[in-house]
């Protein structure tokens, strides 16, 4: 169950809060298995075990986690959506890119009634897209890295428009971007046109893109609530 906390210290500033790295957040992949499910994605053997370890097959309970008031609150008092292109997290999709060896990456901000890429790799012209079952509007639901091997015939993937249209993905690979709160605000996913499988070491660099993400999405929370706080403070000391 989410905590609420809403922003609750004035509307949001018009001086620009930079979305740069923080000194403490570089992003190194370690080679560590931290958050991949303890491995238990490569022992799952059957479509039903692969859904239970990878959050799917409830689009129900995605919907209802996407609608969660309290994370659509948390969203906006992120002010992270549509914001012009600054590069901040284009290393982060380079990074997976070249982890996973894929042709196509996003950093994906998932909101109530679509997905906005607030960074992408190879998907050129492309900011967002529908929530369609199956791809990011599931994996953000996700306990751990969410894989699919072959999106044309996992029946979980079979009708997006991703996959049966133009562009024709046939590989997806994302881990949630969960805040400290535990709100989930998105995903860091690597895709491609080809199937493919990705090691053990792999799902976990990908977890630990999307760790880095959610990090510096809380500092830049913690910076916007300081401004707004001095903003109120301001209008309390002339009246205004």
């Amino acid at each position: 169950m989410f905590q609420h906390v809403g922003c609750a210290l004035g509307s949001p500033s018009k001086r620009s809060i930079p979305l740069v790295w923080s000194s403490s957040v570089v992003p190194q992949i370690p080679k560590s298995s931290v958050g991949v499910n303890d491995g238990r994605e490569e022992d799952a053997t059957d479509m039903e075990t692969m859904y239970r370890l990878n959050g799917g097959g409830d689009d129900a309970e995605h919907e209802r986690v996407r609608r969660d008031s309290d994370r659509l609150d948390m969203l906006r008092c992120h002010d992270i959506l549509d914001r012009p292109a600054d590069g901040t997290f284009d290393d982060i999709a380079a990074l997976a890119v070249s982890v996973c060896g894929t042709a196509m990456s996003t950093v994906s901000i998932v909101d109530a009634d679509r997905v906005w890429f607030a960074a992408s790799q190879g998907l050129h012209g492309v900011s967002e897209v529908g929530v369609d079952s199956g791809l990011c509007a599931s994996a953000f639901c996700a306990h751990g890295p969410y894989v699919i091997e072959d999106l044309q015939v996992d029946p979980r993937t079979l009708s997006h428009p991703l996959v049966r249209g133009g562009l024709g993905l046939r590989f997806y690979a994302a881990a949630p971007i969960i805040t400290r709160d535990g709100h989930r605000l998105g995903v860091v996913a690597a895709l491609d046109v080809i199937t493919q499988k990705l090691t053990h070491d792999q799902r976990a660099s990908l977890v630990r893109l999307a760790s880095l993400v959610a990090r510096q999405l809380d500092l830049r929370l913690d910076a916007l609530r300081a401004v707004r706080a001095e903003r109120r403070a301001r209008r309390d000391l002339t009246g205004g």
